[in-house]
């Protein structure tokens, strides 16, 4: 069963990056989100005037 398993994540693996190197090769593949600079942000908000 152990091998059965193993040989079916093997196979999974190829097929998805199959699938992403198609992606790819048509521009598809979108940039992953990513998260605002936190250190950035927090010096712009502290730059602002006292109100």
């Amino acid at each position: 069963m152990m091998s059965h398993y193993s040989r079916l994540m093997i196979e999974i693996g190829k097929f998805a990056e199959d699938g992403t190197n198609i992606l790819i090769r048509k521009g598809w593949l979108e940039q992953p989100p990513t998260f605002a600079d936190r250190d950035k942000l927090a010096k712009k908000k502290n730059s602002r005037p006292q109100t």
